[in-house]
């Protein structure tokens, strides 16, 4: 439960504290005063939830993790590994550690077998996560702009972070007029209050998206539209102090928040989306039923249900109707599909980029998810028109999944969001994993969203499953 990890981590906090040996007896007492407090707490505390925790409360849980330590000690990591190859190899001063060590999480996307876990809860889930890298940022540029009290009177400033400014203010319109109130002789401070300024626009619109309020206030057109856009603002900051004798400044708390954006952005996490393949096989059954491609999907052998998926796939014409009048299973399905479009524009196309299918037994099961991603606009064939996916009904001139319609491809490459990744969980499908994922590879549709991923395929082995289906 939260409640009980934080009166542990607060228990840590005071432990760690009592090793001063510069407390006072006082001190000491106040200490232990506060742990028997806290101890008699967690007593009479239950440490098991006395009603069924809702989705959105396993979001709140995973939270906690990356509140109290994982947003501080990942840049920590990197930036104490940089400073060692430093020191043991002087060849390597500007020698720069990529963000090599990276969270996703799948809590609040993983809907196999869980039907609360709608679209409206992934969505929930995307914005509790990027609030807290927001409300993060907030703290930290608050405490920087508490600490960068330096003067141009007493040290110079690029022209770079002048123009920024200036830049800033003139675009800015709408900020209070009182709102940057430090000397003008204090270009970070100026420079910190105008980020936080469009930190805090940013958070506000997030909130109104959050509660339905709409985000149309025109108040809100300062804020930070990506990380990209806060980064390189921290990076004015960065070069401008490293130019100007402030490298020792650089290397401290901003060196930390630069890498906490590198690896957190707005997004915090990737969230991943995972569903059982049945599902899918079920929802594609009934989307070619519906479009009269075929009247019943799931009564073809492998290689057929293989072959007519490559037709859709690379037929740029669309097979969902308008409107979506299919079972609720369909339409939940799909939904999450537009919502993971969604997502990409209102929050970066880092936040959603995975989708997993468990109990992937065949070439099939990822093909059905590349032909859902397709119909929703996440895949694009060559030489496809990817404002015209997920649309309306069936596009005329053939049927679609016919021989012709594909148009001339050659030269245009294919567009792909999504990392479609199988977990092979039976054991049956462990030992077929070879044959299995070569026929997929060889497939001409996969093989395009793979060119458009980067010839990367990810591949998840084994899970609880297997477990339950052969035993350790």
């Amino acid at each position: 439960r939260r409640t009980v990890l934080a009166i542990l981590r607060a228990l840590w906090t005071l432990l760690a504290a009592r090793e001063n040996p510069l407390l006072s007896p006082r001190e000491q007492e106040d200490l232990r005063r506060e742990m028997k407090e806290l101890l008699v707490i967690l007593w009479q505390t239950s440490e098991v939830r006395a009603v069924k925790p809702l989705p959105i409360d396993e979001v709140r849980q995973s939270l906690f993790y990356f509140d109290e330590t994982l947003f501080d000690v990942l840049p920590r990591v990197h930036l104490q590994l940089e400073r060692e190859l430093r020191r043991q190899f002087p060849s390597m001063q500007d020698y720069r550690v990529p963000c090599f060590l990276r969270f996703r999480s799948w809590v609040g996307g993983d809907r196999d077998g869980n039907p609360f876990v709608t679209a409206e809860v992934t969505r929930d889930a995307l914005r509790y996560y990027r609030d807290l890298a927001v409300r993060k940022y907030i703290e930290a540029v608050r405490r920087l702009m508490a600490r960068y009290g330096q003067s141009t009177r007493l040290a110079g400033v690029s022209d770079e972070l002048l123009a920024s400014i200036e830049r800033d203010e003139r675009n800015l319109s709408r900020k209070p007029r009182d709102f940057v109130r430090w000397d003008q002789a204090e270009p970070y401070r100026r420079k910190l209050s105008l980020m936080l300024w469009r930190l805090e626009q940013l958070r506000q619109h997030n909130l109104a998206l959050e509660s339905g309020w709409g985000a149309s206030d025109p108040a809100w057109e300062g804020r930070y539209r990506s990380a990209a856009e806060f980064l390189e603002d921290l990076r004015v900051i960065d070069e401008s102090l490293r130019s100007h004798g402030g490298g020792a400044t650089a290397d401290g708390a901003l060196a930390r928040l630069i890498r906490q954006v590198e690896l957190f952005g707005f997004h915090l996490a990737p969230l991943e989306i995972r569903q059982h393949s049945g599902v899918h096989g079920r929802a594609v059954a009934e989307i070619l039923a519906r479009a009269a491609v075929t009247p019943d999907y799931l009564a073809l052998p492998e290689a057929e249900r293989a072959d007519l998926l490559t037709r859709l796939i690379l037929d740029p014409r669309p097979v969902l109707l308008s409107g979506l009048p299919y079972g609720e299973e369909t339409r939940e399905l799909v939904q999450v599909f537009r919502l993971i479009g969604e997502a990409r524009e209102e929050m970066g196309a880092q936040s959603v980029d995975t989708y997993i299918v468990s109990m992937a037994h065949q070439p099939s099961d990822l093909l059905e998810v590349l032909f859902l991603a397709k119909e929703t606009g996440l895949f694009a064939p060559n030489g496809a028109d990817r404002a015209g996916a997920g649309g309306g009904a069936g596009a005329a001139g053939g049927a679609p999944g016919t021989a012709g319609g594909a148009g001339d491809r050659a030269g245009v490459e294919a567009s792909s969001v999504l990392t479609i990744v199988p977990i092979l969980e039976t054991i049956d499908d462990l030992r077929h994993a070879v044959d299995s994922l070569g026929r997929l590879l060889a497939n001409p549709a996969f093989r395009m969203h793979l060119a458009a991923r980067g010839h990367c395929q990810e591949v998840m082995l084994g899970y609880s499953d297997s477990n339950k289906d052969g035993g350790y």
